[in-house]
């Protein structure tokens, strides 16, 4: 195999995967938001508050 078939194959290696790897990096934004969203309703809106607690709640 000389230079221009290695580099043909590896081309055409990487576009094939190129939607699995555009896959990944979605599948783990939106674990990082499902992640965040979970963990600020375990927490509670209560938690931002800094000072004394509010008269009206």
């Amino acid at each position: 195999m000389d230079q221009t078939s290695n580099r043909k194959m590896i081309t055409k290696l990487m576009f094939r995967l190129l939607p699995v790897q555009i896959l990944l990096s979605l599948v783990g934004s939106v674990n990082g938001i499902v992640s965040s969203y979970f963990a600020s309703n375990f927490i509670g809106v209560d938690a931002g508050h800094c000072g004394p607690p509010d008269p009206c709640c």
